[in-house]
């Protein structure tokens, strides 16, 4: 199996050096059903195609450049009174009940940034002068097609005010520092307005490959196991929901592949191992032990011995930060597995899982439209004639010579005779840092 090289010529001029592509973007605002007010947008296009006044409906058309991925418009509402405005969202819901996870920003007014999907030829300004920028807009309003529906649809919130106080922060995550839940093991179902007296429904929804284990109060103590929490807002009253990884099955043999949703810590673990996948010199797929698992990795699992394992899931995003801030950075981007995370993943012809089939243990190539399971982890090549690709076990029963990435103070049993850094430098024991050391077995 020969390795497959994505590679990318850059032809560098200096006078493409800051090339700017422009496009024909249209966007839409309204104000949603919850709430009375009007919206309007602007943009950098000095002479836009079509910019409707301020309203309960809007909309622009406008030739823009090229922006940190997209093509930026800025968002303006204005409440009525006695209304208050909280953000602007790209879904509309009808019964009014947004989630935080639903806004694209809490700003007013609010750049944005629109994707554009439909592939076009792109008109694009040798220099960025202004007068060569308008220029090359002028011939993209002209050439560029303009799109059959908008590209983009915005929608701004509004809620009636209250006399009473609204109150923020009453709802937490036990294994998560950000307030929106990023990177937890769960989600949290709540209203988005709160207001101190109002009875508070929040449920605790667990992510794939998680439970729902309790709430609790400021004091620690459980309030109930049950997801559906229900309580009277007050000030300074805060109630947190706790999830956990559920527990997962494991072989002895290298034939589980697994995507946490979080970072998990194996240091000091002797009853189960984990692996990324690399490219050997010889082009062949190789298993390279790890202590420790971020958040989203695809890797390789086997134990000691079968059965159902717990792990520690109490890594916080600082300390996955500091960990992999103090790691080569091409130990684990050289890792060929991807991992699903909490969703499945939908096969292109080019995705290969894990099986032990016909033609023995490997990644087998699935079916355009088959699917990776939430929580698993899969390959990703373009090699139309290539349909099995064999997975060798890190050990077996005859004595070889292994590499192994382990730290000094944690390496493995065994006689050491030659150890290097991840740059392929020869270190002596002294070498702080992750090595790669020669050993007998």
């Amino acid at each position: 199996m020969k390795k497959i090289f994505a590679v990318i010529v850059c032809v560098a001029f200096s006078i493409m050096a800051s090339a700017t592509p422009f496009k024909n973007v249209w966007a839409t605002l309204e104000t949603a059903t919850t709430g009375a007010g009007t919206v309007y947008m602007t943009c950098d296009d000095p002479n836009p195609k079509k910019e409707l006044e301020t309203g309960v409906t809007t909309e622009i058309q406008c030739t823009l450049t090229e922006n940190n991925g997209g093509y930026p418009v800025t968002l303006h509402a204005i409440p009525e009174e006695g209304w208050t405005f909280i953000g602007f969202t790209n879904i509309l819901r009808e019964d009014g009940n947004y989630q935080n996870s639903d806004f694209v920003s809490r700003d007013n007014p609010a750049k944005v940034f629109i994707t554009i999907d439909r592939t076009t030829e792109t008109v694009v300004a040798i220099d960025v002068s202004e007068t060569e920028l308008e220029r090359t807009r002028n011939e993209a309003r002209q050439k560029e097609p303009w799109p059959d529906e908008p590209d983009a649809r915005f929608y701004a919130v509004f809620v009636q005010k209250s006399d009473k106080k609204m109150l923020t922060g009453l709802i937490r995550y036990a294994d998560c520092q950000q307030p929106d839940g990023s990177g937890a093991m769960g989600s949290i179902m709540q209203p988005e307005i709160i207001y101190e007296g109002d009875e508070v429904t929040a449920v605790g929804k667990p992510r794939q490959g998680c439970s729902f284990v309790k709430w609790t109060d400021d004091a620690g103590k459980t309030v109930t196991t049950n997801p559906n929490l229900t309580f009277t807002a007050e000030e300074g009253v805060a109630y947190t929901a706790h999830f956990k990884m559920d527990a997962v099955e494991v072989g002895t043999t290298l034939t589980r592949t697994f995507s946490a949703t979080k970072a998990v810590d194996l240091q000091g673990r002797q009853d189960i191992k984990a692996y990324l996948l690399v490219w050997t010199w010889r082009d062949e797929l190789s298993p390279r032990q790890v202590d420790f698992i971020p958040h989203g990795a695809g890797v390789l699992l086997r134990s000691e011995a079968s059965g159902n394992f717990d792990f520690c899931t109490d890594v916080t995003e600082s300390d996955e930060f500091h960990f992999l801030s103090q790691t080569e950075p091409s130990f684990y981007s050289d890792n060929l597995l991807k991992g699903c995370g909490d969703k499945e993943v939908v096969a292109d012809g080019t995705l290969y899982v894990l099986a032990d089939k016909s033609q023995g243990l490997g990644f087998y190539r699935l079916k355009r439209g088959e699917k990776v399971p939430a929580g698993k982890a899969y390959l990703s090549i373009v090699d139309e004639n290539c349909d099995f690709i064999p997975l060798k076990q890190p050990q077996d029963a005859r004595e070889q010579t292994t590499l192994k990435v382990t730290t000094i103070k944690h390496s493995a049993h065994g006689e050491m005779s030659e150890l290097y850094n991840l740059k392929g430098q020869k270190v002596n024991s002294n070498y702080k840092g992750l090595v790669i050391s020669k050993m007998k077995r």
